[in-house]
């Protein structure tokens, strides 16, 4: 599967049935290259993704998937973020780790990509 295949296919699930862009080309392959992840390298990478998608950091910024209700927005979705991002995860699922991410759900969107 190549690159921009493995794009379409993460885009369909969101409901995004477009080709991708370069520009989202480009930021999967930054993405995809980094040792460690931080929250600024997610923001760049939703910000390319999904424009006037926000870190939900802040109270009120609340949103639901389906009949899963996330956490609150505030300064704790920040927070819990970096501990995900931080945490020694030697050994751990990575379907356990996006699920965490995913439960988290800590942008206003493209959360699955």
């Amino acid at each position: 599967m190549t690159l921009r295949e493995f794009i379409f296919e993460s885009n369909v699930i969101e409901g995004i049935t477009r080709m991708p862009t370069a520009a989202e080309q480009r930021a999967y392959l930054k993405f995809l290259a980094l040792d460690k992840i931080t929250i600024g390298d997610l923001r760049e990478f939703v910000a390319v993704c999904e424009p006037g998608a926000a870190l939900r950091n802040h109270v009120g910024m609340n949103v639901h998937v389906g009949k899963h209700r996330c956490p609150a927005g505030g300064p704790s979705i920040a927070k819990e973020l970096w501990l995900l991002l931080s945490f020694n995860f030697y050994g751990a699922s990575p379907f356990g780790i996006h699920t965490r991410y995913e439960r988290l759900h800590p942008f206003t969107d493209c959360n699955g990509r």
